[in-house]
């Protein structure tokens, strides 16, 4: 593929592949104005002693997102470069971006996101361990006095809002906002597929020759939009929770496998039921009905699933 560049003639970005370390991607879509804040945290990196690249896969943007980009090219130079990936899809856009990636370390953050000033410096440090070849870290809510009375520690995903404490261990799942691979191990696994919970799946991907390992010092600071802090956005996200759950179980491990009523394992029905005697049972706490009525809708997106398909 051929690779845009905002370099100098006197400066390519061929000359810097052999040494480069990270390829820092981030994938956007029309939020020019918050991208703009996201490269200007990179732009702070502190204490940065090895080469590194940013580049934008511009996922078919229809604003300004190209016109910020290049307004950043005296302040990034030569370490900006900018893609367009008219194929919709944040798949599409990261798998374009590994594509073009000339680092050993691939890292990905989003548009909507300020990194720390060391945040180069801690993934660069966390994979200097030879067997570490996946890294995620925190995911920081800047919520500006705007949390809604009814969210709940429970409700973090939606945010996102992660933070697994202050030791490194082995974790679950990597999020988009704050993740890193080297970029060989793309090669044994495969790319991000084109579907629901694209993050899940990869992660499931993964686990299935190497760790995730959760490194603390990994820090990033998630802006909370406030037309996403409203109850129908968190319902619409818990039901499509519900199918992605169902169809990453069934790819991994199909349901036909367990014991199940009109399709849906067993068990999922003694969730439901929790959750609908808490959604009744907790009838004056706001938090604690809001937190069961989700659960009720995500199994629901469970079963729309199982019986409709994609």
């Amino acid at each position: 593929m051929k690779k845009e560049c905002f370099l100098e003639n006197s400066v390519r970005i061929d000359d810097l592949i052999s040494e480069m370390k990270i390829s820092v991607i981030i994938c956007t879509y029309n939020r020019c104005v918050s991208l703009k804040d996201t490269l200007g945290s990179l732009q702070k990196q502190a204490f940065v002693a090895f080469a590194y690249e940013i580049i934008v896969v511009d996922n078919n943007s229809s604003d300004s997102t190209r016109q910020i980009v290049e307004s950043f090219n005296d302040k990034l130079k030569p370490h900006l470069r900018y893609i367009f990936e008219n194929r919709q899809g944040i798949s599409y856009a990261r798998n374009r971006g590994i594509v073009e990636a000339s680092g050993e370390i691939v890292a990905f953050t989003d548009d909507d996101v300020l990194v720390a000033n060391d945040w180069l410096s801690s993934i660069e440090s966390a994979f200097k361990n030879p067997a570490v070849h996946c890294v995620a870290g925190k995911i920081l809510a800047q919520w500006n006095n705007n949390k809604p009375r009814w969210y709940s520690d429970g409700l973090r995903a939606v945010v996102p809002d992660i933070n697994e404490g202050e030791e490194v261990k082995i974790i679950e799942f990597a999020t988009g906002a704050n993740m890193a691979f080297r970029k060989s191990i793309f090669d044994k696994i495969g790319f991000f597929e084109i579907g629901p919970a694209e993050d899940s799946l990869f992660s499931h991907m993964v686990r299935a020759k190497y760790s995730i390992w959760y490194f603390p010092s990994l820090v990033v600071f998630h802006k909370t939009s406030p037309e996403r802090l409203n109850q129908g956005y968190f319902r619409k996200w818990y039901f499509k929770s519900g199918r992605s759950i169902a169809f990453i179980k069934n790819k991994f491990k199909p349901f036909r496998k367990e014991k199940v009523i009109f399709g849906v394992p067993r068990w999922m029905f003694r969730w439901l039921i929790k959750s609908i005697w808490g959604y009744l049972r907790y009838f004056t706490d706001i938090r604690k009905r809001f937190y069961c009525e989700l659960q009720i809708i995500r199994f629901l997106g469970i079963c729309d699933y199982v019986w409709r398909g994609k």
